[in-house]
């Protein structure tokens, strides 16, 4: 390919991100436009693209439940970034696993049967795949899977689709924890909503690992470009856990606020989500506060080790929670959410 001048152009490689309209998706499509790859999203036609709508990339739109539109999209890749999934929340379990299981597999068999030639497939998971880590300290990547929610379970029937594949395609997972950062309206952002308000919401007895976004987005590029990590799964994020108390103190020290601190009891939060999530429904949006998440976060422990991704990609997490939320509460505050 010559430009021209008649100087020879070493031509863009070509990637395709699910999810791209999401809070980590569009990330993700900033950072591999950094990086100088030409992008595709696939985006669903009624979905919300303001985050990515001003960048140079290529829309494809479609949906991973069905296999038509995926023939256009996929052409000329070279890798396949997989972020698109539901939580659960109000979805049906069935819409679920159409989803998070199905849809991956209907996304392999088109790349198989379209034959392309794919660098990599990588795969977006999640710690909820491995469950509660208890009071055992840090868990690997060696840890059997062990999932408590329909979300963990769709999650874990994909990636044994992927690893019966094997050999004949070239992917890589990657298992997040907590992610937040600019642009996510769940988990931390409510946690400053309450800090704006001066409360220090003590919720339960709860230890995660986390993940800035920005970090996660790296991350899974290094996931991806890296030849030693195919057939791999890696824990992405913080190289250490944070207790729900630091957390909350991390949040109020963004933000400059001095709060009181309010315990809230079990039955008043499974209300609150009860409330939010049937909002949701009628007025068409996602919920606040999710009853799947209460399940799986509250009195339990989420404690993942990095140091594979550490070792083999030479992945370190650049910056910390106290840094990571002080540049996400000056994104709200900026975008008028604060």
């Amino acid at each position: 390919m010559t430009d021209q001048n008649g100087t020879t152009v070493k031509q863009k490689e070509k990637v395709l991100v699910t999810g791209a309209g999401g809070f980590i998706g569009s990330h993700l499509v900033e950072c591999l436009l950094e990086k100088g790859y030409e992008v595709a999203c696939l985006i669903k036609p009624d979905e919300d693209i303001k985050w990515i709508k001003d960048l140079d990339v290529t829309f494809c739109y479609g949906d991973i439940t069905g296999k038509k539109a995926l023939y256009d999209c996929v052409k000329g890749v070279s890798y396949i970034y997989h972020l698109a999934a539901r939580l659960g929340g109000t979805d049906k379990v069935s819409y679920l696993y159409q989803v998070n299981y199905e849809g991956t597999k209907n996304l392999v068999e088109v790349s198989i049967k379209s034959g392309l030639k794919l660098k990599r497939f990588l795969f977006v998971s999640s710690i909820a795949v491995v469950g509660d880590t208890g009071d055992s300290g840090y868990f690997n990547e060696e840890n059997p899977p062990n999932p408590q929610s329909v979300y963990g379970k769709s999650k874990l029937m994909a990636e044994n689709y992927l690893r019966e594949i094997g050999e004949n395609f070239p992917n890589t997972i990657v298992r997040l924890p907590l992610i937040y950062g600019p642009r996510n309206f769940h988990d931390m952002y409510t946690l400053f909503k309450f800090v704006k308000k001066r409360i220090q919401p003590l919720l339960g007895n709860i230890t995660s690992s986390v993940g800035f976004v920005k970090d996660i987005a790296r991350g899974m590029i290094l996931a991806a470009e890296n030849p030693k990590a195919k057939g791999q799964t890696y824990f992405l994020g913080e190289d250490r856990a944070y207790s729900s108390r630091e957390l909350a103190k991390h949040a109020a020290d963004a933000l400059g606020k001095k709060t009181l601190k309010i315990r809230f009891p079990s039955f008043l939060l499974y209300t609150m989500a009860f409330f939010a999530e049937a909002f949701a429904a009628l007025t068409k949006t996602r919920p606040l506060v999710l009853k799947r998440s209460l399940d799986a976060y509250l009195n339990s422990n989420w404690r993942f080790s990095m140091k594979k991704a550490k070792e083999e990609l030479n992945f370190e997490a650049e910056y910390p929670l106290p840094e990571g939320l002080k540049m996400s509460a000056e994104w709200y505050k900026e975008n008028g959410f604060l």
